[in-house]
């Protein structure tokens, strides 16, 4: 056996575990719901799934993408976001091999990619969300090797202070609410993650990503110029791109 590929083996398959937890804290955390029990249900039938039928991304192609006891289709955004947080961690694993960094690095992502796809859905930010990631981005500094403390310091205020900012001047200039609370913590929290000039660059990447969604939604009649567009979800698929590519960081 190629001594490569036991390691790559148990960065795919943690991914994938990783991903199936995030489903659970992406259905649960929106809801009030404790992401520690009881045992996952089908939200159909109501029925306990069992060991089998929660195995990530198997156990949806196994079924052909349908509950095993009332046959109600799966959302396919669950063997999604498992698929994504696999392909996370093996980019990853490439750039940092086993180390503390990789460990920091995918958590950040991890977190980054729950919020993209609860706010995406339900255009919230769950403060638990941005307080696991200031949790990995500030525990991991001594060892990540991609920002400094001073840097993530800097970038955290930076991150919160000037959304805030934003917030209140879109506030005074039209009168109304333009940006909510979510996306001023979420951008503190990239901050810490990414640093000053990560979280610059991440802004930019992500308004760019949002109001070109944005336009697209209006040419197709989709959306109006009051249509509310989940700034967050663009803003944290910026951060992991950034994460993905360090060198933007340096």
């Amino acid at each position: 056996m190629n001594p490569n590929l036991l390691p790559a083996l148990v960065v795919v398959i943690g991914g994938l575990c990783v991903g199936s937890f995030l489903n659970t804290c992406i259905y649960r955390v929106p809801r009030g719901l404790s992401v520690l029990g009881p045992r996952s249900k089908c939200p159909h039938c109501g029925e306990t799934l069992t060991a089998g039928q929660l195995i990530p991304l198997w156990s949806y192609l196994i079924q052909r993408g349908r509950c095993a006891h009332c046959r109600a289709p799966i959302p396919p955004g669950y063997p999604l976001v498992e698929l994504a947080a696999a392909l996370l961690a093996t980019a990853l694993f490439r750039l940092e091999g086993f180390s503390v960094a990789f460990f920091q690095t995918f958590g950040l992502a991890s977190v980054f990619l729950a919020i993209g796809v609860v706010d995406w859905r339900h255009r919230i930010i769950p403060d638990g969300f941005v307080a696991a990631g200031l949790v990995i981005a500030f525990l991991g500094l001594p060892w990540s090797g991609r920002v400094s403390a001073w840097e993530a310091g800097l970038g955290f205020l930076a991150g919160g202070l000037g959304f805030l900012a934003v917030q209140a001047i879109y506030r005074w200039v039209r009168g109304r609410e333009g940006m909510g609370d979510g996306d001023i913590k979420l951008s503190a929290m990239m901050g810490a993650a990414l640093g000053l000039s990560g979280w610059l660059q991440a802004s930019v990447e992500g308004s760019l990503g949002g109001v070109v969604v944005g336009v697209l939604l209006i040419i197709r009649g989709r959306a109006n110029m009051q249509t509310a567009i989940p700034f967050g979800a663009f803003l944290a698929g910026a951060a992991i791109i950034l994460l993905l590519i360090p060198d933007y960081l340096r």
